[in-house]
Order: C-alpha cells, then sequence, then structure tokens
C-alpha cells in the first residue's frame, strides 16, 4: 500500500527571497512553515501588506493563509 505523506518545508526569513519562494513552494502543493524574527514584518504579512513589491503578491498570500498552506511564525 502506498501512504500519502504531507510534504512540509520550513523558511527561515521572509524578506525578499524567503517570502516569494514560500509562495511558490505553496503553489507547487508543498505545506510550508514561514520562520521571521521581526514581528512587525509578520504582522504586515498577516495584514497582508508585505513591505516589497512583487506582482498579485497580497494575492497569494490570501490565498495561501486561507487554505492552510502556508503558516507564518
Amino acid at each position: 500500500m502506498i501512504s500519502k505523506k504531507k510534504n512540509s518545508i520550513c523558511v527561515f526569513g521572509l524578506g525578499y527571497v524567503g517570502l516569494t519562494l514560500s509562495l511558490v513552494l505553496c503553489e507547487k502543493k508543498f505545506n510550508v512553515y514561514g520562520i521571521e524574527k521581526e514581528k512587525n514584518k509578520i504582522n504586515d504579512i498577516l495584514n497582508l501588506k508585505p513591505d516589497l513589491y512583487e506582482p498579485n503578491l497580497s494575492n497569494k498570500i490570501k490565498k495561501n493563509l486561507n487554505n492552510k498552506r502556508l503558516k507564518i511564525y
């Protein structure tokens, strides 16, 4: 019998590279745990106001937070 495992990845640091990488991994069906030490950056991301610009970034964050694929700590 083949077991289905959930694929999970942890990304440390949610700056320009970490946040965009996390969203790409979410789109590839990974569950991503994003770890960030700056509380204000966490709040900005959770409020869909990240401090960087990428096309459709807020929409992708919202989608992956809602479907529980992205978890931020």
